[in-house]
């Protein structure tokens, strides 16, 4: 098959235009949905995924455990006994979300309490307290090879279109 070098170039310059376009919306779009999608999959794993599960350390609730005198938990427990760890009301879970603007794609919570659990900070609850580090946001192996998949298959759909 011939091809024309004025067609090859019209096919570069529209090639070039979609991934343009695709570099600008459809793509940073994909990584950011893709993003909250993992890091709120932290607080069904309990932890953080980087390049592997990172555990976050068990909540210290105020109900232990009950069991009964021959040594087995008790069939009706407090519901915080069972809890998993940060997801009391949902609402930490619930709040990452996520803001284009110029190129950037930023992720975020907005509740007030979310840097202390992500970061491990003074929590106000008396002098001296410090909560454990429990990261549910932040720079991931695995969620950088999923971005790299996306752009992968985006600029691919666009060259083999």
């Amino acid at each position: 098959m011939e091809i024309k070098p004025a067609d090859f170039f019209k096919e570069i310059r529209d090639n070039a235009i979609a991934l343009q376009e695709a570099l600008e919306r459809e793509i940073p779009l994909k990584i950011a949905v893709a993003a909250v999608e993992h890091f709120k999959e932290n607080f069904q794993e309990e932890g953080f995924v980087d390049d592997s599960l990172q555990k976050w350390d068990p909540a210290k609730r105020k109900n232990k455990l009950k069991y009964s005198k021959k040594g087995n938990p008790l069939k009706s427990q407090p519901a915080s006994v069972n809890r998993k760890t940060l997801t009391g009301s949902g609402n930490l879970g619930r709040s990452i979300k996520y803001k284009l603007s110029n190129g950037n794609i930023i992720i975020y919570s907005d509740l007030i309490y979310a840097p202390v659990h992500n970061e491990g900070l003074r929590a106000g609850r008396g002098a001296g307290f410090i909560m454990p580090k429990r990261q549910f946001i932040g720079d991931s192996k695995k969620l950088f090879e999923k971005i790299d998949n996306i752009m992968i298959t985006e600029i691919d759909k666009i060259l083999k279109s």
